[in-house]
């Protein structure tokens, strides 16, 4: 058994349990999915930029990114319809994200996120229960500490944690019991 599931059925799910609320276990909130995409005005300006952002997401998930590119075209932004925005990844195998929240990346970048923002938890949860958090740098993330010098300055992303969680008592309790630090 993984070390991500032992740790949910052996800890998470017992103490959802024990909180009363659930009459049945298949009623208990868990995560479904996590997104990481990286975009900026320096990957529309210049396509040179676009492997660079895809290397690192690749190195933060494991996973290889998928391009994202634009649907229609906004004359303000200067974005015609097919051009490249940014690329994503998209987690939703059960071991790889419970691992990547809790002994990976995110359980990291989201610690150094709480001490360089000025946002509480409670702030970045929203009401169906989705924690989202932003990081101006890939360096958060401590899969690139290594990899300082390879990367510009400057790179950042949004990170999106999905949860069948209905509330965000629900969601905090989740996000709590899985190891991210409450405010």
């Amino acid at each position: 058994m993984r070390f991500s599931d032992w740790h949910y059925y052996s800890i998470v799910r017992p103490d959802l349990i024990a909180s009363g609320s659930y009459h049945n276990c298949m009623s208990l909130p868990r995560l479904t999915a996590l997104s990481i995409v990286s975009s900026g005005s320096a990957i529309i300006r210049e396509g040179k930029l676009l492997p660079v952002y895809m290397c690192l997401l690749e190195l933060i998930t494991g996973r290889r990114p998928a391009i994202i590119r634009a649907r229609r075209s906004v004359s303000s932004f200067k974005l015609r319809q097919g051009m490249l925005i940014g690329c994503g990844v998209r987690v939703c195998s059960h071991p790889m994200l419970y691992e990547l929240l809790q002994r990976g990346a995110l359980s990291v970048a989201y610690r150094r996120w709480m001490r360089s923002s000025s946002h509480g938890f409670y702030q970045s949860i929203s009401s169906q229960g989705n924690l989202s958090f932003g990081f101006s740098d890939g360096f958060f993330f401590p899969q690139l500490d290594t990899e300082f010098d390879k990367f510009p300055s400057g790179m950042g992303g949004n990170v999106n944690v999905t949860s069948s969680s209905s509330s965000v008592e629900e969601a905090s309790l989740l996000f709590s019991l899985i190891g991210l630090p409450l405010k």
